[in-house]
């Protein structure tokens, strides 16, 4: 992963690791790969239909 936030870097790589469908950050741009779906917490309260 081509990310110099080390918090960051652990985040995605859990959250790849343990399958999930998606990281919530306001952040989005440090998140360069595409493996997990990467949304905001407004993008995410939408799909969830809040």
């Amino acid at each position: 992963m081509k990310n110099t936030d080390f918090e960051d870097a652990v985040m995605f790589q859990s959250g790849k690791r343990r399958k999930v469908d998606y990281i919530v950050t306001r952040d989005k741009i440090e998140f360069t790969d595409k493996t997990v779906k990467i949304v905001t917490p407004e993008e995410f309260l939408r799909i969830v239909g809040k």
